[in-house]
């Protein structure tokens, strides 16, 4: 006779809970595991002045807020006392977006940000993030001298590389604030005060990435003084060798100790101070600024 089998059909109920148990059990482990501040590819958009949100961002911190201690480095020569300030406005509008806390901190050993300045990147670029490493550049010599970003710039330049910090990658989007390309705005083209001697002409370039530029000139002087505009350097020459130039016209003044104007030139052009007496050393103060 032939041995009567146990039903089986319990047995492999209870395998099909054990083996759904265990799946569950990894997939939590994992979860818990997974960095939880990394955030990987997501497009960021300058916010709405009104909202002050990002369209279309959703916080990654899905355990709750998390806090970063920043230090921050002291500014080199040339910078402005207010760039400081910057990295606050730069803090505060990522925490508004992400659900995280910044604390300035005075240790660099125990801060997780560390911010750091470049007087001048040398051309290859205008601030950089890796790691827990933020260095922002305030400014560079692309027009032969070097000239300090505005406020407006540097503040961009802040947000930008603390959004690598936080994991997001560069966008394709011409708006988004990841965009990787941002055109140098500074605070003067020109900010000088000097003398200038009897019967000397100073030229001064009008550096701009735009082909045609507005600029804001205000010149001050202690004596009487001509103020041209010119389209070339070449008209600067011929206005040394007393050959006809060109200039502009509406933009020109003659024997004058104040000017302040708006003039908009081409990237070509430059402006040119020149001292008419032949005894007389003229002091002067000329601030020009393109108004992006």
């Amino acid at each position: 006779m032939a041995k009567k089998q146990k039903p089986i059909t319990k047995q492999l109920l209870s395998l099909f809970w054990i083996m759904i148990i265990l799946i569950y059990s990894f997939s939590l482990f994992i979860s818990l595991i997974e960095p939880a501040e990394k955030i990987e590819n997501k497009k960021l958009v300058e916010p709405d002045v009104k909202e002050n949100k990002v369209v279309g961002s959703v916080s990654s911190y899905i355990f709750g807020p998390k806090t970063y201690k920043v230090y921050i480095a002291n500014l080199p020569n040339g910078a402005d006392e207010n760039t400081l300030e910057i990295v606050i406005k730069a803090m505060n509008f990522w925490e508004e977006i992400e659900d995280i806390d910044f604390q300035i901190t005075n240790s660099e050993i125990e801060a997780d940000l560390k911010v750091f300045w470049v007087k001048d990147f040398g051309g290859e670029h205008m601030g950089y993030a890796y790691r827990d490493l933020i260095e922002i550049g305030i400014g560079d010599s692309s027009c032969g001298e070097w000239l300090l970003y505005n406020n407006d710039h540097i503040l961009q330049i802040t947000k930008h590389e603390f959004g690598h910090a936080l994991g997001y990658d560069h966008s394709d989007d011409t708006n988004s604030l990841m965009y990787p390309i941002l055109n140098q705005e500074y605070s003067f083209i020109i900010n000088k005060r000097d003398v200038l001697p009897p019967g000397y002409y100073q030229y001064f370039n009008a550096c701009s990435l735009n082909d045609v530029a507005d600029f804001s000139i205000d010149l001050s002087t202690d004596k009487e003084i001509d103020f041209y505009i010119v389209p070339s350097y070449e008209d600067f020459k011929n206005l040394l060798n007393e050959d006809s130039f060109l200039h502009y016209e509406t933009c020109s003044k003659n024997e004058i100790i104040r000017y302040e104007n708006n003039c908009i030139i081409n990237n070509d052009g430059g402006f040119v101070i020149g001292n008419p007496s032949h005894y007389e050393t003229v002091n002067y103060s000329i601030n020009i600024k393109e108004n992006y």
